[in-house]
């Protein structure tokens, strides 16, 4: 039996709600996060806690409890669940608003998610992918909208592609739930620096590819793409994914490329004490 953990309180996943007055169902209002449980320890949980914290933030939400406290639940609501390889997801909302639209006392949540990892052949092939003129507002926050990615599913089903890169003002920025990563022709490993959600992934990725590879952090212009030699994004649930086309174009050989396949093999070896300095 799996349980969700509403402020303070464990319910049956089936019987788990909340009012409809809540500004998460009214206006959209809220922020979440996303981290993976392995081997019973949630990875890299204290910078996953302070983006939580730090989403909150700016959106003037205030987490009910200090982040040792959140730890000792999300502790507690490993043992409970008995998750070992799993995914958890943290929520707060704005609360049950009387006018909906106030903001109230936030409801915390804490939730299990089964992860299905991509097919095999994803990673032996990579992704196609297209690109969308999109800019999500407060980018440094994991808020609770996700519209213009969930609007564009049908689009990407009728093409047969498996995600959509955004960019505005002609620079490239995210995936609805990623971080996007080229290789140039000097062998250089670039990612967006500016206006995007910093994912944990891609801390981490930018971090142990340095030991390896010129890693730069800067604004990449939507005219650079057709000459990227390698491309993929990297996410939670996807860590390392290859891309294999762009809007029709195939990115590099068109298949996943060395280095592509390198920090791939880097980061799933990583252990699951690994720590983020």
């Amino acid at each position: 039996m799996s349980f969700t953990w509403i402020n303070g309180i464990y319910k049956k996943d089936s019987e788990a709600s909340l009012h409809i007055s809540d500004l998460a169902i009214q206006r959209g209002y809220g922020v979440f996060d996303f981290f993976r449980v392995r081997q019973k320890r949630p990875f890299l949980i204290g910078h996953y806690l302070d983006r939580f914290f730090n989403s909150a933030e700016r959106l003037n939400l205030t987490v009910p409890m200090s982040k040792s406290s959140l730890l000792a639940v999300i502790h507690e609501f490993i043992e409970k669940n008995e998750l070992t390889d799993y995914g958890i997801k943290m929520i707060l909302t704005g609360g049950y608003s009387d006018d909906s639209y106030t903001p109230a006392k936030p409801n915390l949540i804490i939730r299990g998610h089964q992860i299905t990892p991509p097919a095999p052949k994803k990673y032996q092939q990579g992704i196609r992918i297209m690109t969308n003129e999109h800019q999500r507002g407060t980018p440094e926050c994991k808020s609770l909208d996700y519209r213009q990615g969930i609007t564009l599913l049908p689009q990407l089903q009728k093409k047969e592609l498996d995600d959509v890169l955004y960019y505005f003002e002609n620079k490239i920025t995210e995936f609805p739930r990623s971080n996007f990563f080229m290789v140039d022709q000097k062998n250089r490993v670039i990612t967006p620096a500016r206006h995007i959600l910093e994912g944990i992934t891609r801390n981490v990725l930018i971090t142990v590819a340095a030991n390896h590879y010129s890693v730069e952090e800067r604004d990449i212009f939507l005219d650079e793409l057709p000459n990227a030699r390698e491309a993929f994004l990297t996410s939670t649930t996807k860590l390392v994914m290859p891309i294999c086309e762009i809007d029709g174009s195939k990115v590099g050989s068109g298949v996943p490329g060395p280095i592509t396949k390198h920090l791939s093999a880097l980061m799933n070896q990583l252990p699951s004490d690994y720590h983020l300095s």
